[in-house]
């Protein structure tokens, strides 16, 4: 009922005085029309239905039901008032009474019900219409946020593609330093410290009889950092006693006077569980640059700094006869294990990709001696051309078995290596068979580390087993 009052209020804010003209209108021309048809010997009066049906019904239907209402009351006096002459002669007066009310009553009742159903109608009609104009106003507005969420997707989507191309950058960076002496790696890692991280002052300190010694610095000008950071210095006990990172913000003791010169952190260089080689103190960086971002390429960076200087130790040691196969330039499979272990904790920390492709030579073991060493020589070629400086191949228990791992590749990039290393060897033409039609051919494997972050030594084992 709320709805056809409200119904009705809308339909009639066309001024009343306008429809009580047109109904007088009406009217006037309803008479017109019965005079000449009276005159031509024709009353309508007593047709059925009656002919003033037609102008109850206009109104109602164009205006409602107030409309329909004041149309059939103004067409029911002119009906009653016709009657009283047709039908009035003095007998039977309650009868003549009746007749002459039917329809009239008739002409209210349905001016006013057919008024009622198109008030409730074009209620109807209008709320539809509201709830189209909320829901397009709402779409308009989705489709806007849409709009925006996209804009920032798209900035998210290049500023991880951004930070993952810097992160192959400074791995590629990282990876050169491997070769390095111990002396030139100093210089090497604060070098990727300024270049990856926008670090603009750092030093790099080693143990040396229970001090910590400056070896490499970069960024200071007129003053100099610390020749030694004493046992005593709160900052020793935390970096190196405790081996714990330490920034400015999570130490309350900056300003005590035994603390070496001011700093944004510090990282421990460790080596082993029971081993710190060092210290690299971060002294000075731009406001923009100081983010999560950055930090995170920091750690990155004293990771691989960590494991050079293993491996430059290791080298110096064992001068690298335990690493590297001659023939095809592949590490050696205990070297790989141990490597793989340290690549998937990094890639995990870090959240970055690393995939394993185990390739094998079918039937490597029946090759004559002479092919066995020319296959190794090949797939070395292929590999040299196709792999990156970052990339790392081992050979496996298995003879003729390798892997390669490929740090911040997605697994379904790995398969774009198979597919180079498979033509590759096609254009090489080798046919090492007894078949002396039959190319040699690889199976392959790809391993994606994020399948076995639960546990990672089941991948280990893998390769182990």
């Amino acid at each position: 009922m709320k709805a056809v009052k409200n119904g009705m209020l809308e339909r009639h804010k066309t001024p009343g005085r306008n429809i009580l003209l047109e109904i007088c209108v009406a009217l006037v021309l309803v008479l017109i029309i019965e005079y000449l048809l009276r005159e031509g010997g024709f009353d309508p009066f007593f047709v059925s239905p009656h002919p003033y049906w037609i102008f109850i019904l206009l109104f109602a239907v164009r205006y409602g039901s107030i409309a329909g209402l004041v149309s059939a009351i103004a067409f029911s006096a002119l009906y009653i008032l016709q009657g009283q002459f047709l039908f009035y002669n003095g007998d039977n007066i309650a009868q003549q009474m009746r007749m002459l009310l039917k329809n009239p009553l008739l002409f209210v009742v349905g001016g006013l019900v057919i008024g009622y159903f198109v008030d409730e109608y074009h209620y109807n009609i209008k709320q539809l219409n509201k709830t189209l104009a909320d829901k397009k106003r709402d779409l308009q507005e989705l489709f806007q946020k849409y709009v925006r969420a996209r804009g920032v997707s798209e900035k998210l989507e290049n500023r991880l593609l951004s930070e993952e191309q810097t992160a192959l950058s400074l791995y590629e960076a990282a990876k050169k330093l491997e070769r390095l002496d111990i002396e030139k790696l100093y210089d090497g890692v604060l070098e990727l410290l300024k270049k990856f991280a926008k670090v603009r002052k750092a030093s790099f300190y080693v143990l040396d009889n229970n001090d910590l010694k400056l070896k490499a610095s970069f960024g200071w000008k007129d003053d100099k950092p610390a020749e030694f950071i004493e046992r005593n210095d709160l900052l020793f006990e935390e970096v190196v006693e405790k081996k714990k990172q330490v920034t400015v913000k999570n130490i309350e003791w900056m300003e005590a006077e035994t603390v070496a010169s001011g700093f944004l952190c510090a990282f421990p260089v460790i080596l082993s569980k029971d081993t710190i080689f060092g210290m690299i103190k971060i002294e000075e960086m731009d406001f923009i640059n100081v983010n999560s971002t950055s930090l995170k390429f920091i750690q990155m960076i004293v990771e691989w700094a960590q494991i050079s200087i293993y491996n430059a130790m290791q080298y110096q040691k064992q001068k690298d006869k335990n690493i590297e196969d001659e023939f095809s330039g592949a590490y050696t499979f205990s070297y790989f294990i141990e490597r793989l272990r340290k690549e998937i904790r990094l890639s995990h920390r870090y959240d970055l990709h690393l995939s394993i492709i185990r390739l094998h030579i079918q039937d490597y073991k029946n090759f004559e001696s002479r092919f066995q060493q020319m296959a190794l020589n090949i797939i070395g070629l292929i590999f040299k051309n196709i792999l990156r400086d970052v990339d790392i191949v081992a050979h496996l228990k298995e003879p003729g078995q390798f892997a390669i791992m490929l740090p911040c590749t997605p697994a379904e990039n790995a398969g774009v290596v198979i597919e180079r290393i498979e033509q590759e060897l096609k254009n090489m033409s080798v046919k090492p068979y007894k078949d002396e039609e039959e190319m040699m051919q690889v199976e392959t494997e790809v391993y994606d580390t994020k399948l076995f972050r639960s546990n990672p030594e089941d991948l280990v084992e893998k390769f182990n087993s």
